[in-house]
Protein backbone atom coordinates (compact mmCIF):
# COMPACT_ATOMS: atom_id res chain seq x y z
CA UNK A 1 0.00 0.00 0.00
CA UNK A 2 3.04 2.53 0.77
CA UNK A 3 4.72 2.03 -2.97
CA UNK A 4 1.11 2.96 -4.20
CA UNK A 5 1.58 6.87 -2.92
CA UNK A 6 5.44 7.76 -3.25
CA UNK A 7 7.23 8.56 -6.40
CA UNK A 8 9.93 6.61 -8.08
CA UNK A 9 12.85 8.33 -6.40
CA UNK A 10 11.67 7.16 -3.01
CA UNK A 11 10.24 3.65 -4.36
CA UNK A 12 14.20 3.04 -4.71
CA UNK A 13 15.39 4.07 -1.27
CA UNK A 14 12.45 1.57 0.45
CA UNK A 15 11.97 -1.31 -2.27
CA UNK A 16 14.69 -3.95 -0.08
CA UNK A 17 13.01 -2.95 3.09
CA UNK A 18 10.96 -5.40 4.98
CA UNK A 19 8.81 -3.94 6.56
CA UNK A 20 7.18 -0.52 7.25
CA UNK A 21 8.97 0.56 10.16
CA UNK A 22 12.16 -0.25 8.18
CA UNK A 23 10.67 2.27 5.81
CA UNK A 24 9.85 4.96 7.63
CA UNK A 25 12.91 5.04 9.77
CA UNK A 26 14.84 5.03 6.80
CA UNK A 27 12.80 7.49 4.94
CA UNK A 28 13.15 9.85 8.59
CA UNK A 29 16.97 9.75 8.40
CA UNK A 30 16.87 10.83 4.73
CA UNK A 31 14.32 13.34 4.59
CA UNK A 32 13.97 14.57 8.78
CA UNK A 33 16.86 17.05 9.75
CA UNK A 34 18.51 17.95 12.70
CA UNK A 35 17.49 21.59 13.88
CA UNK A 36 20.63 23.80 13.20
CA UNK A 37 21.97 25.02 16.50
CA UNK A 38 22.77 28.49 15.96
CA UNK A 39 19.46 29.00 14.41
CA UNK A 40 17.29 27.57 17.32
CA UNK A 41 19.90 29.78 19.78
CA UNK A 42 19.51 32.51 17.82
CA UNK A 43 15.87 32.35 17.57
CA UNK A 44 15.96 31.81 21.39
CA UNK A 45 17.87 34.64 22.50
CA UNK A 46 15.83 37.12 20.35
CA UNK A 47 12.41 36.11 21.16
CA UNK A 48 10.26 38.43 22.87
CA UNK A 49 6.78 38.02 24.38
CA UNK A 50 4.13 39.61 22.95
CA UNK A 51 1.79 42.08 23.91
CA UNK A 52 -1.21 39.97 23.69
CA UNK A 53 0.63 36.36 25.29
CA UNK A 54 0.08 35.44 28.74
CA UNK A 55 3.69 34.98 30.63
CA UNK A 56 2.89 31.21 30.92
CA UNK A 57 2.50 31.20 27.11
CA UNK A 58 5.51 32.86 26.64
CA UNK A 59 7.01 30.55 28.67
CA UNK A 60 5.79 27.46 27.20
CA UNK A 61 7.44 29.15 23.67
CA UNK A 62 10.58 29.43 25.27
CA UNK A 63 10.84 25.94 26.42
CA UNK A 64 10.26 24.16 23.14
CA UNK A 65 12.81 27.41 21.78
CA UNK A 66 14.93 26.33 23.83
CA UNK A 67 14.86 21.73 22.87
CA UNK A 68 16.29 22.54 19.73
CA UNK A 69 19.44 24.50 21.07
CA UNK A 70 21.31 21.40 21.83
CA UNK A 71 22.46 22.63 24.89
CA UNK A 72 24.56 20.58 27.02
CA UNK A 73 25.67 20.53 31.05
CA UNK A 74 28.48 22.82 32.17
CA UNK A 75 30.50 22.08 34.71
CA UNK A 76 31.79 24.78 37.02
CA UNK A 77 35.51 23.60 36.35
CA UNK A 78 34.50 23.84 31.93
CA UNK A 79 32.74 27.53 33.00
CA UNK A 80 35.75 28.74 34.70
CA UNK A 81 37.79 27.22 32.25
CA UNK A 82 35.51 29.18 29.32
CA UNK A 83 35.46 32.53 31.18
CA UNK A 84 39.52 32.78 31.98
CA UNK A 85 39.90 32.02 27.92
CA UNK A 86 37.41 35.01 27.07
CA UNK A 87 39.01 37.45 29.00
CA UNK A 88 42.35 36.13 27.82
CA UNK A 89 43.19 35.40 31.45
CA UNK A 90 44.56 31.91 30.76
CA UNK A 91 47.74 32.15 33.02
CA UNK A 92 49.75 29.54 34.06
CA UNK A 93 48.24 30.17 37.91
CA UNK A 94 44.89 29.11 36.11
CA UNK A 95 45.53 26.64 34.46
CA UNK A 96 47.09 24.99 37.67
CA UNK A 97 43.97 25.37 39.48
CA UNK A 98 41.66 23.97 36.40
CA UNK A 99 44.15 20.80 36.38
CA UNK A 100 45.85 18.79 33.20
CA UNK A 101 42.38 18.90 31.04
CA UNK A 102 42.85 22.25 30.70
CA UNK A 103 46.93 23.24 30.47
CA UNK A 104 47.32 22.92 26.69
Amino acid sequence: MLFACISADVYEMIVDCADYETALSKLKRVYVKSPNAIFARHALATRKQNPEESLQTFLKELLVLSKACNFQDVTARDAICCSCKKRGHFSWACRSRLGSKYSG
